[in-house]
């Protein structure tokens, strides 16, 4: 009762507003009643003599106790819906007569049929009807923005170069329905035959051209499908592939061999000048004239193909491991699995890779080890009079595509969980996924009152690093691009909550909710299609994150870490895919990204809120996958191992961000690799040992629920016996894998699907550091015209990595252990590689000096702020001196001056230094402490040197924040020493606080 009564003596000497009193005193009332209720029943138990009644009695007492406890909510798992997955293949068949068509999209206009084989009248283009505004006009597909603009002035808006360069640079994906709109197919250079007619009818329009969309069935020989989708050996990998994407289609078959393939397709309508310029020259037009931008061939390059020749013998692997290790293949456990035995087979055999590829060609680019994929150009001089392909039935042109054509998310807030139950949310919209595709989505949020926010400002005020969470009420806003589009309901913070993000497409629809605390920041990414190394460089370019004053730098630095999660996937993805011959496509995908509240309650009340963690959570993570000669058992253990790595990037990514040594951030794979180093059991389990093994397991009941409803469903789970700590974070990685197909789910406690990281422990979400470019240079050696040695790199390790359909079911879970250790070895090496080349170790000494209020609240909070505009120079930054620098005229300034710094020294300083500024007279009291970092990583900060007019070397580092490990220990009103800092949470690599003296 002693605290609260202090933190009420606090909130009236800040002059708080009544109602934060108000609430205060209304959490104290519920505390007491609460104390008195748990005193009561303590005191009855302890009269009870007969033991039987003391017994229950007992129990009433922790039921009471265990109905008050409050702890985030556990994420669902359905096993039927995995995060992670590869759709079933099925399809309806495209539509063949006028009257479905009619029906499909309810078309008012009169349906065109032509004739089941091409034929001479067909290819004279028939002007049906002029065009309309709305055939010049934007839309969400159709976005004629600057670049859009601009690339259109470049190709001199000619219809014949628009139409070469359309489909001469962009990449078709076998996918249905419009996904990413005009300007992000123009970003990613790729995208179905929606988003490449998008791009085709932008372009046009953008020259004045009327352009529309035209929807139909065609019919398309089987070779040139095969070789569309993605340089497939046999029909049937084709025809999964466009299934899996969602296009309706169907394959004919002549004498039992499949010939061709009927879809249903769409391409474009421009009205140019056909006579007689065939659209070489930009003039007035006469013609409706098709085109079809996404309609083409490639010519297929095979690489080096090192691990082809260079097999290596996974079983050996597995016998060598399975002697080092503990095992029992009866009750399906394993544990001690030797990382150095693994460590030293991966490299050995990256070394004879990286041998192999020197021998066979110097210099090689990741192209010429896995290959290469061209698109056959076209050099049109004149536009073509028809389509490339068999018109069956053309339906309506649209100047804009129909609504059940178009993909869209589904944005719903719940203010409870059981809302969220009953499907009533608190506000709902939906927006077109090409209206938003690749712009900033952020759920936070703010304070809900003024009175609100004078209790936020009075803890910043006092560098507090908790916030008192029962006195402050926020509202959730959804904002897109950096504006409020919806906000919710005011509640208390630390309040279980749900945001749910629904993808619907024209073949599905699929809801995932996220479970938040209210005060949670998070930003959602979507990956509509596949984000390329250039779009995330473009992103990281457009939007610089060195700069300290860049708006809502928090949401665009998430923002960045998980479109920067879904680049480098893909990236590693495709050489994964590389290698095991198997063709694969992103489906849309989503996930978050952000900083949740870490609450401590009492009672049921939220005592205390602090940011101390980072988190990525994947939701749904959808591709297409297809081995080329159609061979499932390589396509499941293509999507198995595709599955590890995403679920160790999961955490990777923010090692790499903010160069966090590894081994702090967990995700599931992370932290299976950690019970294996502290010994644990790690238990393979399914229908044959669930009930045997389930009971032997010390991990939290909801684990226990999701691996009981996972392997009743048939999947199979990968879990350690006990709970692993790291940091702040106490629980379990677990894996639960459909054997069949292998797709998944790759959660943490909490039933997240992907990290935690941590981080410093603050009341606000701090952005930390500014994000590294080391995610970028790990892409620019991943695609294919950068060079080889980490693809190389890539390729011994993916080839060793053990998964089902590889290695076999005998694999047992030694198999997979082995997995998760490898992709852990290597993703941590290439990361610790980059790193160390783009930021050497090093060792510079800076140091600050304060006031000691300053520094009580800097040693508080962790976090160096920046300095006022008052102090040294004017403008926005943190501020240093040369610690051993000795100024001409001067006594020896710092490094003459000792601790605790005496009145002398400090004037000297402040004169020295021109503290708190060069037009103002030096200020004794904001020298009378420092504190001394040390750098130790160079060109990660941009630190400026400059000198005064006394000649003593001012020092800014262009940075608003630089957060630290907090204190283990406050100094002392009366020290008179320095301290030594030791870190509380993963230790910072940036930054180390060597002295502090007070």
């Amino acid at each position: 009762m002693q605290e609260f009564a202090d933190i009420e003596k606090h909130l009236k000497a800040r002059k708080l507003p009544p109602v934060i009193l108000k609430r205060h005193r209304d959490a104290v009332a519920t505390y007491r009643q609460e104390m008195d209720t748990v005193l009561t029943n303590l005191t009855a138990t302890d009269k009870e003599k007969d033991a039987t009644l003391r017994k229950q009695k007992l129990k009433q007492t922790k039921d009471h106790l265990k109905s008050k406890k409050h702890r985030r909510a556990q994420q669902p798992f359905d096993p039927n819906h995995l995060p992670f997955r590869v759709p079933e293949g099925k399809v309806r068949p495209p539509k063949e007569t006028k009257a479905e068509l009619q029906a499909l999209f309810n078309a008012p206009e009169p349906t065109q049929l032509a004739s089941t084989h091409l034929s001479p009248g067909m290819l004279i283009p028939v002007a049906s009807n002029t065009p309309q505004p709305a055939d010049l006009a934007p839309t969400e597909d159709v976005q004629l923005t600057p670049d859009i603009q601009a690339l259109a002035a470049q190709l001199n808006h000619r219809p014949v170069d628009i139409y070469n360069w359309v489909h001469n640079t962009i990449e078709f994906i076998p996918t249905y329905g419009s996904i990413q709109g005009s300007q992000m197919t123009l970003e990613t250079k790729k995208g179905n035959a929606f988003d490449t007619a998008s791009l085709l009818i932008a372009l046009l329009r953008a020259s004045d051209i009327p352009a529309r969309y035209v929807y139909g069935t065609v019919q398309i020989p089987i070779e040139k499908v095969m070789n569309w989708v993605g340089g497939v050996e046999v029909p049937e990998a084709a025809l999964q592939l466009l299934a899996q994407g969602g296009i309706p289609s169907t394959g004919l078959a002549t004498g039992g061999k499949i010939v061709a393939v009927k879809l249903e397709h769409v391409w474009v309508e421009a009205w140019v000048d056909f006579q007689p310029s065939r659209g070489a020259k930009h003039i007035e037009g006469d013609t409706w004239v098709p085109m079809d931008g996404s309609f083409k061939q490639y010519v297929y390059t095979a690489g080096i193909a090192p691990t082809q020749n260079i097999p290596f013998d996974q079983q050996a692997l597995l016998a060598q491991a399975n002697l080092a290790a503990e095992s029992n293949a009866q009750e399906g456990w394993v544990r001690n699995v030797d990382e150095s035995l693994v460590q030293t087979a991966l490299t050995s055999y990256q070394s004879e890779l990286q041998a192999y590829v020197n021998s066979q060609q110097a210099n090689a680019t990741v192209a010429d080890v896995f290959g290469d994929k061209q698109i056959v150009a076209s050099q049109r001089p004149i536009l073509s009079a028809g389509l490339p392909y068999q018109l069956i039935v053309r339906a309506n042109a649209y100047a804009e595509i129909p609504a059940a054509l178009r993909h869209t998310v589904q944005f719903a807030f719940y203010a409870t969980e059981r809302d969220s139950t009953f499907d009533a949310p608190a506000f709902s919209l939906t927006r077109s996924l090409p209206g938003i595709a690749g712009q900033r989505i952020e759920f936070s949020y703010n304070a809900a009152t003024p009175a609100d926010q004078a209790v936020i400002d009075a803890a910043l005020a006092d560098g507090d690093t908790s916030l008192p969470a029962y006195l402050i009420n926020v509202t959730p806003a959804l904002k897109i691009a950096g504006s409020v589009i919806q906000a919710g309901p005011a509640a208390r913070m630390g309040e279980s909550q749900v945001f749910s993000v629904t993808i619907n497409t024209p073949m599905y629809e699929q809801r995932r909710d996220y479970f938040v605390s209210a005060g949670d920041f998070s930003v959602l990414g979507i990956d509509p299609a596949g984000i390329p190394a250039h779009a995330w460089e473009k992103r990281t370019q457009q939007f610089d994150l060195n700069n300290p004053l860049l708006p809502d730098f928090t949401a665009e630095m998430y923002h960045q870490i998980i479109l920067g999660y879904f680049a480098e996937y893909g990236a590693f993805r495709q050489i994964t895919s590389d290698m095991a011959r198997v063709i694969y496509y992103q489906l849309p995908s989503h996930g978050i990204a952000g900083t949740p509240l870490s609450i401590n309650y009492l009672f049921g009340i939220p005592r205390t809120a602090t940011y101390q963690t980072r988190l990525l959570d994947i939701k749904d993570n959808r591709i297409t996958a297809q081995h080329v000669t159609n061979d499932q058992a390589a396509t499941s253990a293509f999507v198995q191992k595709a599955g590890y790595i995403g679920s160790y990037l999961e955490s990777g990514i923010y090692d790499q961000a903010f160069l966090i040594p590894e081994g702090h951030s967990m995700s599931a794979v992370t932290a299976l690799r950690k019970a294996n180093q502290e010994g644990q059991r790690i238990y393979r389990i399914n229908q044959s040992n669930l009930n045997a093994v389930l009971p032997i397991l010390t991990v939290d009941a909801d684990v226990k629920a999701d691996i009981t409803r996972a392997v009743q469903a048939g999947l199979e789970a990968t879990v350690p016996q006990h709970n692993v700590t790291v940091d702040n974070f106490d629980g379990v990685g677990y894996t639960l894998i459909d054997p069949v197909t292998g797709s998944g789910s790759y959660r943490i406690s909490g039933g997240r699907e992907g990290n935690n990281s941590p981080s410093h422990a603050s009341i606000i979400p701090l952005p930390e550091v500014p994000l590294t470019p080391i995610v970028g240079l790990m892409l620019g050696s991943l695609v294919r015209q950068a060079g080889a040695t980490l693809a190389v790199n890539a390729a011994g390790a993916l080839e060793i990595v053990i998964a089902e359909g590889a290695a076999g079911a005998a694999a047992g879970p030694i198999g997979l252990l082995v997995a998760a250790i490898i992709v852990a070895l290597w993703i941590a090496f290439s990361i610790s590689q980059t790193a160390d080349t783009e930021y050497p170790p090093t060792s510079v000494m800076l140091r600050k000096y304060v006031s000691r209020d300053r520094l009580l609240q800097i040693a508080k909070n962790g976090v160096i702020g920046a300095s006022g505009p008052t102090e040294l120079f004017q403008g926005n930054g943190v501020y240093f001196t040369d610690p051993f620098q000795v100024i001409a005229g001067f006594e020896p300034v710092n490094a003459g001056v000792g601790c605790p710094v005496t009145p002398e020294n400090a004037l000297l300083v402040a004169t020295a230094y021109q503290i708190p500024g060069p037009n103002d007279p030096p200020n004794p009291e904001r020298a009378e402490s420092f504190i001394e970092i040390e750098i130790l990583r160079e060109n990660y900060f941009d630190i400026r040197r400059i000198p005064n007019a006394n000649g003593a070397t001012e020092i800014v580092i262009a940075s608003p924040l630089i957060p630290y490990p907090n204190m283990e220990t406050d100094p002392g009103p009366q020290s008179g020493l320095g301290l030594l800092v030791g870190a509380i949470l993963a230790p910072n690599p940036i930054v180390r606080v060597e002295w502090l003296c007070p």
